[in-house]
């Protein structure tokens, strides 16, 4: 049987093939159709190939100009069935290309998978804005479909074809990574003294509150806001130096106030 498959996405493409041929040694007989290569080559992989990646508007364009190519194609799979269906429609309820590639491949069968089903989109017709199943536009617009859930493979030998993977959590140490984060939290919890000395001072009846759950109440009182803006600040701050390379600390470190000595701390 010959196979298509159609991502959505450039670096979904490139990572399935990636994938494939880490995994599983590379598939025999498996195409990529890419934008960038000309029509003629890519003739030449979908005749040559058993099973093709392509995106979807590659291969449309390609079976405009090499009609015939669409005769031998067995099995259509759509990864992220989902995303051809536009979120707001008036007159197109899919996106392009697939309103032409559901008829230039008219005599396959159709696979289309997705784990990110949003129940519902819009469709706005000539007297009002509409909520429609998304299940139901791919079974209408998809002749002579039919729905399978996870759960109809429940009791079945699907495990047997499934490759688990294991994921282990490891906590990166750095002492001087380490020591950053403290002076932030250290900032933090000055700033948060001053913040609820001057509410003590100004609204005494806020105080039990914001101090019952400061981070999430800080907004809902009245307080100066330089005060409140350089809190959120030192709060970004925190969360981009766990997250972030190391290399690109010292400039926003800096431009938070802090001196130019403590870059010395700075892993590379």
């Amino acid at each position: 049987k010959k196979v298509v498959v159609f991502l959505q996405t450039h670096t979904s493409l490139e990572e399935t093939a990636h994938y494939l041929e880490k995994e599983y040694g590379g598939i025999k007989d498996l195409g990529v159709v890419k934008s960038g290569l000309n029509a003629s080559y890519r003739k030449y992989i979908i005749e040559n190939n058993r099973v093709i990646l392509s995106l979807p508007i590659v291969f449309s364009n390609t079976l405009k100009k090499f009609p015939e190519l669409a005769e031998n194609i067995d099995i259509t799979i759509i990864n992220e069935v989902d995303q051809i269906i536009r979120r707001v429609s008036l007159k197109r309820v899919l996106c392009v290309p697939w309103n032409k590639i559901l008829v230039q491949l008219n005599n396959t069968r159709f696979v289309g998978m997705s784990g990110t089903l949003r129940d519902n989109h819009f469709v706005l017709d000539e007297d009002q804005l509409k909520l429609r199943n998304e299940l139901n536009t791919l079974v209408e617009f998809i002749p002579e479909s039919s729905i399978i859930t996870i759960e109809d493979f429940i009791g079945t030998d699907l495990k047997e074809y499934i490759k688990e993977t294991e994921v282990h959590i490891h906590p990166v140490k750095d002492e001087k990574t380490a020591q950053i984060i403290q002076m932030i939290t250290e900032q933090i919890k000055d700033l948060r003294e001053e913040i609820l000395q001057i509410v003590s001072e100004t609204s005494p009846t806020e105080l039990p509150r914001l101090k019952q759950n400061f981070f999430q109440n800080i907004s809902l009182i009245s307080i100066e806001t330089n005060l409140v803006e350089k809190l959120n600040r030192l709060l970004l701050l925190r969360k981009y130096v766990y997250s972030m390379p190391a290399s690109t600390y010292p400039n926003y470190l800096m431009r938070h106030g802090f001196d130019k000595s403590i870059l010395s701390n700075v892993p590379k």
